[in-house]
């Protein structure tokens, strides 16, 4: 199911925007555009591969902003400010990997009780698009809080909770740093027993080098 709302102001500045759905944009699947051309521009497209994880966009200065405000300040109605890019990108991942099913990383769930909401499957969920947890997070130390060093060093963070034997995977993070947290989660799956896993961040850091990117939406 679609989650679709209807404002006339940008979710990020709270500038007014024009814009708003018809009938013919919503069968075709588009959702209004929720924040205004000023804002749009400060969120930079990648579409690129880095390290095995398909990264959406660049964790930049403004990303860090946006997830500060989802997060920790639980402006959750953020969640909707990318519901396009996420539903495309996501709908072409399974056009190419029509059996793969969507799973995002899991909050503990002694954090998801602080926060009250878990953002990444919110913006799944604002996006419309169909998920299934298959992991359990074994402990409540959020990776944000380490070190590159300590990061690098941790050894497992999931459990599975399903049965995965033989099935296949896309995984959806909010934000790829050192790629540890997704890495683990697929070694997870793996290890259970997982016909194959993909990997999407709908943000990614700037460790980026020439000879480690490829393009996918640009196929």
């Amino acid at each position: 199911m679609r989650d679709a709302i209807s404002i006339n102001y940008c979710m990020y500045c709270q500038k007014p925007n024009e814009t708003s759905p018809t009938w013919k944009s919503l069968l075709d699947h588009r959702y209004q555009t929720l924040k205004c051309e000023q804002c749009a521009r400060k969120f930079c497209r990648m579409d690129e591969t880095i390290d095995g994880v398909f990264c959406m966009f660049d964790f930049n200065e403004e990303m860090r902003e946006y997830f500060h405000r989802l997060k920790f300040m639980k402006d959750v109605l953020l969640v909707y400010m990318f519901q396009q890019e996420i539903y495309d990108t996501l709908k072409k991942f399974q056009q190419t990997y029509p059996h793969h099913i969507i799973t995002p990383i899991p909050m503990h769930e002694e954090n998801k009780k602080i926060r009250t909401f878990a953002h990444v499957d919110e913006l799944l969920r604002a996006a419309g698009v169909p998920f299934s947890h298959a992991l359990r997070k074994i402990t409540t130390e959020t990776q944000s809080k380490k070190t590159r060093r300590q990061r690098l060093e941790t050894k497992k963070l999931f459990e599975t909770i399903s049965d995965v034997k033989y099935k296949h995977f896309i995984v959806f993070d909010d934000i790829k740093t050192t790629g540890v947290t997704m890495k683990l989660a697929k070694e997870a799956l793996i290890e259970a027993g997982a016909a194959s896993v993909e990997l999407i961040a709908f943000s990614g850091g700037n460790s980026k080098r020439p000879n480690q990117t490829t393009s996918f939406m640009k196929k």
